[in-house]
């Protein structure tokens, strides 16, 4: 009886499964490169350049109507691209129902086929395998039966497998991504209509930066006096009026004191040089020959110095100059100068530098600016140029008329010669000097002025406080509308305050001197130190610079302190009583003492009211070794010694006649002015940043910074601050470009008002309108296809067929990046059709 196999049965259903697989694999590929061509039809072009976003097509004298801004208020509209409102969608390219969803979905089901087609092959490739013979061998030869012709039949299936093997490689490699960026699909797509519509072109610069906060400005206070505290804090918000730091009343008064004896010296001066006129001869400087006249009667001299530089001009080595090519010369070559008047006179090559050499004639007769060549001893020209005075000397004079010139052109003088005479010349030049530092040094008189009011200094504007010391005392002020007193200061360590009727009387009955850190006793309450050099001295008087307020000496050494402190010039005649003490204790004498040594003198004063110098310690011997600060001599900053009307020491202590003895006051005169010693300088407590504006710094490209102007406006959109849109002013232009990469960029500053939101260092985004076009018809961006090196647009649409058709070329002009000029090409308010992506996505196979 027949036997059947039912492995036979299996096999072909295997076979069949496989084959229905390959065959909807092959159809889910044809119907995605279907729709894969009809998409690159649909998907809408971006055919707008970078340099057609910038608006580089067409200068702005090619586009008709085009001008730029009038003002920095026009920002233009920066809201990112939206959909017209007057745009229809026509009807969705992408078909709905089982096409549509395997079309959509076709990698997943072809991925699941060829995952199925594995499966059959593998149980093929089982069910093929021959199964072992386990029957008995027999001596008698077998009739072929009908299971012995079933290998040949197999052969058949054999090819099968094998064909469907290699479809279902080819298969495999077709789906294979080309890693082409060309095979991007748009899916979901619909067609959009747009009307060109009369619009105007902005061409726009976009950059990126950072919030910066305004350049602040320093609260300052004269060098001669010091903060005692601060009331404000790193980072506090002030406004204009309001306390920031407390200054030394004493150290105020002192130096409103000093200043006012410098400037009473500097008005008797100035007196003295007002009833004086400016010299009316203009004399020659030194020795040489007159080469240029650029005056004559009746000019200003003023006049002639801002025109021509000078007055006249001299040659003092009575050489006059030309350069030209050096070739083959050499310093010392002996050459011919043919003069403009056809004379000749000998030259010689002086100097050769960097290819030129310089050759110098004789310039008795040669004038200036002479156009002249020069030859060799064969007649051959060197070269030619202009004469020039070779070491030139300029007379000048900056007041007055010119009454008379005294000399002519090629002229010798000598030292002292009158070459000009003046006329209403008016003051000297000295008076204009002295009244210029008189207006400075009223500067620092009104600068201290406020600060002697209360003591305090106020902020002259709105900010933010910066720039104060770490290790600056901070008192608290009252709170607004509380009485300032003593009892609302408070301060994180104890204050020790000193009264001047202490220093003056002596201090309260039965109080303990204080107690340094170090250990060492203070000087008694009624004695103050300063710090002193000796400038001259004769016997037994003396000229002493000494500081213009007491120093503590356990923080600073005397030579420290006379390099940190203002400084007055005293006359002193020691009375042979106080006693005067070397830097080891032993005791000296007046006549010891010598120019340049530095002492430090203690001021005693007792109960009732009288003062004298206690004791004067020599520190520094000018004898021995050299001082390492200003110690020397003549170094003090303002004041002159007042001889025996005495003076007033800072702080309220006033000493008669020279501390105690007589002062002579008629020696050793110093040659110096004290107004033109005085230190004007100041010192920077703190810094206030203006919270109004704040500023951003971006990179322009060299092809768009000639576009760009100062006063333009400008639109910033901060990173942190989403939503949110503020306008801003170009305010500074770098004229240096900075070269990274072979491409140079140069640095825009844009200014904007500051609101609370703002933080500096937060990233910030710019554009910038650089010019604005007159209305003119426009279509978005998205509707233009290039084809063929063609700008076209499609002016049709079949809903049926869901083809865009009509394609025609337009020409277009400027743009900025959402809407582009038309220039021909399309009729006036004409419709045009294209297609509009909602998704998309990107093609896993080639194409």
């Amino acid at each position: 009886m027949k036997k059947i196999d039912p492995r036979r049965g299996i096999l072909i259903a295997l076979i069949c499964v496989f084959t229905l697989l390959l065959v909807g694999e092959l159809a889910l590929v044809c119907l995605y490169t279907g729709e894969s061509s009809q998409g690159a039809m649909a998907a809408p072009a971006d055919t707008v350049s970078r340099e057609q976003a910038r608006g580089r097509d067409f200068a702005p004298s090619d586009a008709e109507g085009f001008t730029p801004p009038q003002g920095g208020d026009r920002t233009g509209d920066f809201a990112p691209p939206e959909r017209p409102e007057d745009f229809s969608p026509m009807t969705e390219s992408t078909q709905g129902g089982i096409p549509g969803t395997l079309r959509g979905a076709w990698l997943p089901v072809v991925t699941l086929c060829v995952a199925a087609d594995a499966v059959c092959l593998i149980l093929l490739v089982r069910l093929k395998k021959k199964k072992p013979d386990t029957r008995p061998k027999s001596t008698m030869p077998e009739l072929e039966t009908e299971d012995d012709v079933r290998p040949r039949k197999s052969r058949a299936a054999s090819w099968v497998t094998a064909v469907a093997v290699l479809l279902t490689l080819a298969l495999i490699l077709s789906s294979l991504p080309s890693g082409s960026t060309d095979g991007d699909t748009v899916v979901n797509t619909q067609v959009l209509s747009a009307q060109a519509e009369t619009a105007a072109i902005s061409t726009v610069l976009s950059g990126a930066g950072t919030l910066t906060s305004s350049d602040g400005t320093g609260a300052e206070i004269p060098n001669s006096v010091s903060v005692s505290c601060y009331h404000a804090k790193n980072g506090d918000l002030v406004e204009t009026g309001d306390i920031l730091a407390s200054v030394s009343q004493a150290e105020t008064a002192s130096a409103i004191a000093e200043l006012q004896s410098v400037l009473e010296e500097l008005d008797k001066d100035l007196n003295e040089q007002r009833g004086k006129t400016a010299d009316t001869a203009v004399t020659a400087s030194a020795s040489g020959r007159v080469k240029a006249i650029f005056v004559q009667e009746g000019d200003s001299a003023a006049d002639v110095m801002y025109d021509r530089g000078a007055l006249m001009l001299l040659s003092l080595d009575g050489l006059m100059a030309v350069d030209i090519p050096a070739g083959d010369l050499k310093a010392g070559d002996s050459v011919t100068v043919a003069l403009s008047d056809g004379t000749t006179q000998p030259g010689r090559i002086s100097q050769i530098l960097d290819g030129a050499a310089t050759v110098t004639t004789a310039d008795d007769t040669a004038p200036c600016d002479d156009p002249i060549s020069v030859a060799d001893s064969e007649g051959k020209t060197l070269g030619t140029g202009k004469l020039y005075i070779h070491s030139q000397l300029k007379v000048t004079g900056f007041s007055g008329t010119v009454s008379r010139v005294q000399v002519t052109l090629n002229r010798k003088v000598t030292a002292g010669t009158r070459l000009i005479t003046l006329k209403d010349t008016g003051p000297t030049f000295e008076y204009y000097r002295l009244l210029a530092r008189r207006q400075e040094l009223e500067e620092i008189m009104l600068e201290l002025t406020k600060l002697s009011r209360d003591g305090f200094l106020r902020a002259e504007q709105a900010g933010q406080v910066s720039g104060i010391p770490e290790d600056g005392d901070f008192v608290p002020l009252a709170s607004s509308g509380e009485e300032l007193t003593g009892s609302s200061l408070t301060a994180s360590e104890p204050v020790r305050l000193v009264l001047l009727s202490d220093v003056q009387g002596g201090g309260q009955e039965g109080e303990q001197p204080p107690v340094n850190p170090g250990g060492s006793q203070d000087p008694p309450v009624g004695a103050v130190t300063y710090a002193a050099s000796v400038s001259a001295i004769s016997g037994s008087a003396m000229i002493l610079n000494i500081t213009t307020q007491p120093v503590d000496l356990t923080d600073m050494d005397a030579q420290s302190a006379l390099a940190m402190f203002p400084t007055q010039a005293i006359s002193y005649t020691h009375d042979g009583v106080t006693p005067i003490t070397d830097t080891d204790g032993s005791s000296l004498t007046a006549s010891d003492l010598a120019a340049g040594d530095v002492l430090v003198i203690t001021v005693s004063g007792d109960a009732g009211g009288n003062f004298s110098i206690g004791s004067i310690r020599r520190v520094f011997s000018a004898q021995s070794e050299k001082p390492d600060g200003p110690s020397q001599g003549g170094g003090g900053q303002g004041g002159s010694g007042q001889g025996s009307g005495g003076i007033t020491i800072p702080g309220g202590i006033s000493l008669p006649g020279g501390f105690g003895g007589s002062g002579t006051g008629d020696f050793g005169k110093s040659s110096q002015k004290s107004y033109d010693t005085y230190s004007t300088g100041t010192t920077r407590v703190l810094t206030i940043t203006p919270q109004e504006e704040m500023t951003i710094s971006i990179q322009v490209d060299e092809l768009d910074i000639l576009s760009l102007r100062t006063g333009l406006g400008a639109q910033i959109t901060l990173d942190a601050l989403e939503g949110q849109s503020f306008a801003g002013t170009v305010t500074s232009i770098a004229r240096e470009g900075e070269n990274a990469g072979g491409n140079t960029k140069f640095a825009v500053e844009v200014t904007l008002p500051k609101e609370n939101s703002m933080l500096p260092g937060m990233n910030a985004s710019v554009k910038i309108v650089t010019a604005v076009s007159d209305p003119v018809q426009t279509l978005p961006a998205s509707a233009l296809v290039e084809t063929g090196g063609r700008t076209c647009v499609y002016l049709g649409y079949d809903e049926k067929k869901d083809q865009l058709t009509e394609l025609t070329e337009v020409q277009t002009g400027l743009s900025d990046g959402e809407r582009v000029q038309i220039l021909s090409g399309l009729p006036e308010g004409g419709t045009v059709y294209y297609r509009y992506a909602d998704t998309v996505v990107y093609s896993f196979t080639n194409g």
